[in-house]
């Protein structure tokens, strides 16, 4: 039986509270065992980690929920979601260990900097099983089993406290322990999912065409790509321009607005399934239907956490500590763009369940070079500032294109 909407997200937003509420424990361990120079070292390792699954399965894990939507009720979408799980699987293992053999080739085993060959390797191995930790969760949410997909956040944000209390605290290893603890907790997790793909749902590489799979999903990976360059683009050129120091304080007043974050991602993992159950049962039409209710959603999920975490600012030097606060200026701002972005997820939904995959890319990869380009030109002249500049006007385009092709696809839409 399928739970409601406030019962399915509760269920979400429960577990991503959880999940962001280690999160937030986690800092000050981080912040009183690193230097700030440290701490935005690990935001760039997790941000890569952040990134390498998409490229290492050629986007792949996008087609599950089309696999799911497509079968004629969802005990077959199940089993064609697994097939499509299978061949992520397959294909990130494969490419993953390629690049383990890049890094021992490349990388001295001493680089006299904080990431040298063992990081390299634990920045891997944690981008690879998460990749296959978001297989099993992909398909539950599309079949609208929030528990069962909730059990994964739950797994991993616990190994993630207990490896990290491990490595960072009891063996004071700082950053390399906090990367450890990263490869750690993606493995074991993504052991899981291998076990979930292949025996619960039966998948099978034989049961899935590559080809279509591939010619599906690739778009998505410069779409990813760009996705992944909105919001980290900017440490990256902080961290080029020498702007080290400031990096690890905007990093932590990102952090800040984590609630924000997780209360929209929570939103997303229900409403997005809605959306493709509306497009099954009505087409377009249905698409139509719900849009409008979906994007003042989506507004609300955004703003009404965003104000809490701007009240809390003042807690931030009690959290993290003094040496962490040069950047807490930025969150307002950040906050605010945060909203505008929130419109982002509706609007893609659309394109995608009408099957409209190759615009979407084309807004977000075009929105990720003004992005790239301002943040080139600008963080190197006037720091912080230009990095805030870059993200809003790139959000703004990107929004706003996204929301215009939302409507032009739904506009002759007919019950």
């Amino acid at each position: 039986m399928r739970r409601t909407v406030p019962g399915a997200v509760a269920v979400y937003l429960g577990v991503a509270v959880l999940s962001r509420a280690v999160g937030f424990l986690l800092v000050p361990l981080y912040t009183r065992r690193m230097t700030v120079a440290e701490y935005g070292d690990l935001a760039l390792a997790q941000s890569a980690t952040a990134l390498l699954p998409m490229v290492l399965t050629l986007g792949i894990v996008s087609a599950v929920p089309r696999a799911f939507f497509r079968g004629k009720d969802a005990a077959e979408g199940m089993r064609q979601a697994g097939h499509v799980g299978a061949w992520a699987t397959v294909l990130s293992l494969a490419a993953g260990a390629l690049v383990e053999l890049a890094i021992v080739s490349l990388i001295p085993p001493h680089t006299g900097r904080s990431i040298g060959r063992l990081e390299a390797s634990c920045v891997l191995v944690a981008a690879v099983g998460l990749g296959l930790t978001s297989i099993p969760s992909v398909v539950f949410r599309a079949a609208q089993k929030p528990v069962t997909a909730a059990l994964f956040q739950v797994l991993e944000a616990l190994s993630l406290a207990g490896f990290t209390v491990l490595f960072v605290l009891v063996r004071r290893l700082a950053l390399r322990g906090a990367l450890l603890a990263l490869a750690c907790t993606y493995s074991l997790n993504g052991l899981l999912a291998i076990y979930v793909v292949f025996v619960h749902l039966g998948g099978r590489p034989a049961g899935a065409n590559l080809r279509d799979l591939v010619k599906f999903s690739f778009p998505f990976v410069p779409h990813f790509v760009a996705n992944w360059a909105q919001s980290a683009a900017d440490r990256w050129v902080l961290k080029g321009a020498g702007y080290g120091a400031t990096l690890g304080a905007f990093a932590l007043a990102s952090q800040v607005l984590t609630p924000a974050t997780m209360t929209l991602l929570a939103v997303h993992d229900y409403a997005s399934a809605t959306m493709g159950e509306a497009f099954r049962q009505r087409g377009l039409y249905g698409l139509r239907l719900f849009c409008g209710r979906q994007r003042m959603r989506y507004f609300v999920a955004a703003l009404v956490p965003t104000l809490a975490c701007v009240a809390a600012i003042p807690l931030v030097p009690y959290v993290a500590g003094r040496a962490f606060v040069g950047a807490v200026w930025t969150v307002p701002l950040l906050g605010i763009i945060g909203v505008i972005d929130s419109q982002y997820f509706p609007n893609s939904d659309v394109l995608y369940f009408a099957e409209k995959t190759h615009l979407i890319p084309r807004i977000t990869v075009i929105a990720a070079v003004v992005n790239v380009g301002l943040n080139v030109a600008l963080i190197p002249s006037i720091g912080l500032p230009g990095a805030i500049v870059a993200r809003a006007v790139s959000v703004m385009l990107r929004a706003g294109s996204m929301a215009l092709l939302a409507n032009a696809t739904v506009a002759k839409a007919v019950a």
